[in-house]
């Protein structure tokens, strides 16, 4: 169930909920010495179901999310400093009372999908939180990259089309790469916007966070099933969803919980069908 102020958050303007957040956050600082470090990081990746991840596992009794998601810390704001992140999350009176009320350890994370793919977060958060567990969710990469796309069309930085998006990558994106070795708290937006296929190269980022954590921190799923289906809509559109589950397992191999994600793929299955009516007429 959700929080009355999580409630009236979401109906407030995006401009109105980020000073809200400010002040929020503002208000928590005295008090940053007595809150916690997140206990493990979603790191990724981006379109890859960890919205739906980050509000389930909210909703377990032995886990307290971070105050929002993608907190961004080890990205773009990593100028912020400790403290500022530290305002992210509970007390530790807070996780203590929790912990007597359910009987069992309670855990604290956090949710930022450019982790996984930002060049310098890897070192960054194992100075701050080597300690921490990490869960990284996969996707299909060309299912990710065109959901990305997507995104980015809807939010009103993309006006190429997905082919022209994909040619002028590096092009694009360069830039940002160059200016991150030069100024390493700058923010890489148009490397972060763009990056529709570097992002699906998943073993060249899992093999930088394997550089600073190791690998028994990872917690690793194993896929069970990956099919497509439709699901009505209460408005009475029905939609093309993917439904991925994966079984979760500790590093010492005990099954610890199932993850299932649900991905909207009708826009894809709109784009394949226009490349088959287009080969017929060839």
């Amino acid at each position: 169930m959700s929080k009355p102020v999580e409630v009236l958050s979401a109906r407030l303007p995006p401009s109105t909920r980020r000073t809200v957040q400010r002040m929020r956050h503002a208000a928590r600082r005295p008090t940053s010495g007595l809150r916690v470090l997140p206990d493990f990081l979603v790191i990724g990746g981006q379109r890859c179901g960890t919205d739906s991840l980050f509000k389930d596992l909210g909703l377990h009794p032995c886990v307290v999310p971070a105050t929002r998601k993608e907190v961004s810390y080890f990205t773009r704001h990593f100028a912020m400093g400790e403290a500022w992140y530290r305002t992210h999350f509970p007390t530790r009176a807070r996780l203590a009372v929790r912990r007597r009320r359910v009987h069992a350890r309670v855990a604290s994370f956090e949710a930022t999908p450019d982790y996984l793919f930002h060049p310098l977060a890897p070192e960054r958060a194992a100075h701050l939180v080597p300690d921490a567990k990490l869960v990284a969710l996969l996707r299909d990469p060309l299912a990710r990259a065109y959901s990305h796309y997507r995104h980015m069309v809807r939010l009103g930085f993309e006006d190429l089309s997905f082919d022209e998006a994909i040619a002028r990558e590096e092009e694009r994106t360069a830039p940002d790469r160059a200016r991150l070795r030069d100024d390493p708290l700058g923010h890489p937006a148009q490397l972060l916007r763009y990056s529709y296929a570097a992002r699906g190269a998943y073993a060249e980022q899992l093999e930088r966070w394997f550089t600073h954590f190791r690998r028994d921190r990872v917690l690793a799923g194993n896929p069970l099933t990956n099919y497509e289906t439709r699901r009505l809509c209460k408005d009475g559109r029905e939609l093309d969803v993917s439904i991925s589950t994966a079984s979760l397992r500790e590093s010492a191999g005990a099954n610890c919980g199932v993850v299932a994600v649900y991905m909207d793929v009708s826009g894809r299955k709109a784009l394949e069908s226009q490349l088959r009516q287009a080969q017929k007429m060839e």
